[in-house]
């Protein structure tokens, strides 16, 4: 079992990991040419296979954090979870039946979870001198981060990373599978 300490580590270099993946698909959405066919082929066919994991393991690692390492979620990681782990059911399911339209409704859960996600990420940074938590009553303060790394790595720009690299994710999915209608992947 990884302590608390090596837990924190690891999802902070993870969710560098996964800004830089985020820029990369920025570049890859506006400049699609830069992809061989293979890869694109590939993610037609494979993508909603790779969101399925990305959910999964953000899900895992959200209950690892609370139920084994005991840190208490605060009402706002709540609300980001509340967004996070339906994508996990969506996904699988869509992944599984191949079921396209599943991208527009990640979306909107991914854009609602990051909105949520900046905001507490706003508050643990100093926002709550200027506007308080609104849920600090309870037993965990949401503008107190549970823990920092580099000076900007919390939990709620962990979650924001994900809420964002899904976004472009399923963008990029949209993208690949207007080329490739379905059945044509290969």
């Amino acid at each position: 079992m990884l302590d608390l300490a090596s837990v924190n580590a690891l999802a902070s270099y993870a969710t560098l990991a996964l800004d830089l993946a985020s820029l990369a698909l920025i570049a890859v959405i506006l400049f699609p040419q830069i992809v061989p066919v293979f890869k694109e082929r590939f993610h037609a066919r494979y993508g909603l296979w790779v969101a399925f994991a990305f959910t999964a393991a953000a899900s895992f690692i959200t209950l690892y954090y609370s139920e084994v390492l005991g840190q208490l979620p605060c009402s706002y990681c709540w609300l980001q979870r509340v967004f996070l782990y339906p994508q996990v059911v969506l996904l699988l399911i869509a992944a599984i039946i191949n079921d396209r339209k599943v991208a527009l409704y990640s979306i909107a859960l991914s854009i609602l979870g990051a909105l949520i996600a900046l905001y507490h990420h706003y508050l643990q940074m100093g926002g709550a001198q200027f506007l308080p938590c609104p849920a600090n009553g309870n037993a965990v303060d949401c503008a107190v981060p549970t823990f920092i790394s580099w000076g900007f790595v919390t939990f709620p720009f962990m979650s924001f990373s994900l809420f964002v690299f899904l976004i472009l994710f399923m963008v990029r999915l949209r993208q690949i599978w207007r080329k490739y209608p379905q059945g044509e992947a290969w």
